[in-house]
């Protein structure tokens, strides 16, 4: 699916009740990962109704207890991890037993409570941003 069709989704879900949020969770300066995944999206989605949220540990000064693993959460009645192989690559994932979904649901909450929005970040930290270093001639960070 093509961030178009991606935008789509997300307007349909919105327009449909469901409440779509991301929170990246990072320690800065951001990996050029890091940097793509805030870049991209972010003014897209958000128009399209996700709420995109960083929360920086880096500048958090008692962040929240969070799993130290990738997640989705659907409904808030399931949650699979996403799993990856020692090169990053992305081969699959698991859906997590119906027990730890509560406990998601708060790491969520609490993630968002901590987190700074997106369009909030990506103006407070002009530096790690390609328009900004291709300006300014910095290839660092």
């Amino acid at each position: 699916m093509d961030d178009s069709g991606w935008n789509d989704f997300i307007r349909a879900k919105v327009a449909d009740g469901v409440r779509r949020d991301e929170v990246h969770v990072c320690r800065g300066p951001l990996t050029d990962h890091e940097r793509w995944a805030l870049e991209r999206p972010c003014a897209d989605t958000e128009r399209a109704g996700q709420r995109l949220y960083v929360l920086d540990l880096a500048e958090v000064a008692e962040p929240p207890e969070l799993p130290d693993y990738d997640y989705w959460m659907y409904d808030e009645s399931a949650v699979v991890r996403m799993l990856y192989d020692e090169d990053g690559k992305h081969p699959g994932h698991e859906r997590l037993p119906d027990a730890e979904v509560a406990a998601h649901v708060a790491h969520r909450n609490a993630a968002v409570a901590a987190a700074t929005s997106c369009p909030e970040y990506r103006a407070t930290h002009p530096v790690y941003w390609r328009e900004n270093r291709a300006r300014t001639g910095d290839r660092a960070g």
